[in-house]
This record gives structure tokens, C-alpha cells and sequence, in this order.
């Protein structure tokens, strides 16, 4: 009896033990990945291909699973993949080469089959509000899209200027049951979620890759209107609400979203999302955010 006991204790702690380690193991896998911010204040990481490491912003606006300037991509061994067509909120249309090119790695995380966009440059200066008054502005490489990043689930730490690319929360020490809870419809655009503003529930696109938060342009009255710095016209809710939780006064820029994008209403950027701590599910659609300190309210 003794001896079956001294058995089943010895296995009880060796079991014990093993769960422990590979929760440790699951807690410490995780690379973060350092996180700096453009002139625009976008979010910027260094991708590795073919061993050689490029400056690319995040950008969850953007439905092309990567792009690289023209000069990158001709160090780069590819496979030409036609062309690919697409359009800005203002429904510009653009044209670009499509490549396949077989690995990225970002951070610890290896992307096989990826295709890549070259960069279109009347894109850029068609949707840039405004350049850094300096010519020696930090400029990037390329992006990486949410198309890619979808294939894990994404938590943006911009507050600590970092990110990390995970199959769970639980490789990391962040914790979801301190963190509000948003559902979210991954349409054709992006991550899309509804916001109650001053004028009623809209459908708001998370775009890291926008400076400003931003709504279609709507008719008002001339007193709402405002101008920023760079003469550009929003105004002042009092009210920006995700799941009855209110984040208070949220500038909100007038932009001419063309009508043919009926699935958002507006744009969630980086003045947002730069002081948020934002874990993406992309497999059970669920967006989790808290301020960097403290608990958001649910």
C-alpha cells in the first residue's frame, strides 16, 4: 500500500512538474518584436528575407499581404504573379506587380508563400496628409498587411513599443480577463468594429497605418466643423464608445470614403491606437484592448 502510494505521489509531481515547465516554456517563447514609430507616427519593425533585414510599417489598413519598394525587390529572388489592382477611400484606382516570394521572418515567426506588391508610389502621395517638415524623416521600406498577419493572431503593445505574433495569449504574460472584450468583422478592408459616436454607431476599420482617426464626411452644421495644424477640417466627439465603455472626446477627421466601401463608416488610427494595448483573434474574430495602466471598465 505504502509503496503504491510512494507511486502515485512520484507521478503527481513528476505531472506536476511537466505542466509547470511547459507553462513556463509557453510563457517565455514568445519574442517580442521592437516597435518604432514613423514621422506619421506609424508602427515600424525590421522584416528578415533572404538574411537580409528591411524597415516596414504595419499596417492593418492594408490588404496586400506585403510590398517592398521597387529597389528592395530587385535583390529579392522571386515569382512573377501578375498584377494586382486597387483603389484608396477616395476610389483612386492603382496598379501594381505581383510577386510570390517564399519566406519572411518577423521576429521568431516565418511566413512561407508570401505575396508581395511593389509599392506604389502615387498611392503614398495620394493618401499622405501632410510630410515632416524635415527631409531626413525616417522612412520606411514596405509593409506587412492584416492578409498575412491573419494566419496568427496578433497582440500590439504600442504603449511598451513592441508587438508580438502568437498562436495564443497564453505564450504571453497579458492577461484577456483584464481587457475588454470586442467582437469584430473581418471584412474585405480589414478588422472592422462598431464605435457609437455623437452621430450614432458607425462601422470604424483598425488602420495602423493611418495617422488620424477619421469618419466619411457627413453634412453638418459650420459650428462642428474644426481645422487641426495642417488645415484639415474634423470634429469633436464627446463620445467614442466600444462595448458601452466610453474613451472620451475622439477627434474625428472628415474624409470622402467613396461610396463603393460600404462596409466602414470610418478609420481608427494610430493618435487611438499608439496608447492601447490591442490583442487580435483573428481565428474567433475577437479584439481585446486596455489602457497600458489599470483595467478598462466592462
Amino acid at each position: 500500500m505504502k509503496k503504491n502510494r510512494l507511486i502515485f505521489f512520484s507521478l503527481f509531481i513528476i505531472f506536476g512538474c511537466g505542466s509547470f515547465l511547459y507553462w513556463f516554456s509557453l510563457q517565455n517563447h514568445t519574442k517580442f518584436i521592437p516597435t518604432t514609430f514613423n514621422d506619421f507616427g506609424l508602427p515600424m519593425v525590421q522584416v528578415e528575407v533572404e538574411g537580409k533585414s528591411y524597415r516596414v510599417v504595419i499596417d492593418l489598413g492594408s490588404k496586400a499581404q506585403a510590398s517592398f519598394d521597387q529597389n528592395i525587390l530587385e535583390n529579392i529572388n522571386k515569382n512573377i504573379y501578375g498584377k494586382t489592382q486597387f483603389r484608396d477611400f477616395k476610389d483612386n484606382r492603382y496598379e501594381s506587380s505581383n510577386y510570390l516570394i517564399q519566406k519572411i521572418k518577423l521576429g521568431d515567426v516565418l511566413f512561407n508563400e508570401v505575396m508581395v506588391e511593389e509599392r506604389s508610389e502615387a498611392f503614398n502621395n495620394n493618401t499622405i496628409i501632410s510630410l515632416p517638415a524635415e527631409n531626413n524623416f525616417l522612412k520606411d521600406q514596405g509593409s506587412i498587411g492584416w492578409t498575412l498577419l491573419k494566419r496568427k493572431n496578433l497582440l500590439l503593445d504600442f504603449p511598451d513599443s513592441r508587438l508580438a505574433i502568437v498562436d495564443t495569449i497564453k505564450q504571453t504574460n497579458y492577461v484577456l480577463e483584464e481587457m475588454l472584450e470586442v467582437p469584430f468583422t473581418l471584412t474585405s478592408l480589414g478588422v472592422t468594429i462598431t464605435v457609437g459616436t455623437d452621430v450614432g454607431e458607425k462601422r470604424f476599420l483598425l488602420d495602423t497605418g493611418s495617422s488620424t482617426t477619421a469618419i466619411r464626411s457627413f453634412p453638418c452644421a459650420k459650428e462642428m466643423y474644426r481645422k487641426d495644424a495642417h488645415g484639415l477640417e474634423y470634429f469633436l466627439s464627446s463620445q467614442f464608445s466600444i462595448m458601452g465603455n466610453d474613451f472620451g472626446n475622439m477627434p474625428l477627421h472628415l474624409l470622402n470614403i467613396t461610396p463603393e466601401m460600404k462596409e466602414i463608416d470610418g478609420l481608427i488610427g494610430m493618435n487611438f491606437l499608439r496608447h492601447y494595448i490591442v490583442y487580435i483573434d483573428f481565428r474567433k474574430c475577437l479584439l481585446y484592448i486596455r489602457e497600458k495602466q489599470g483595467v478598462v471598465q466592462k
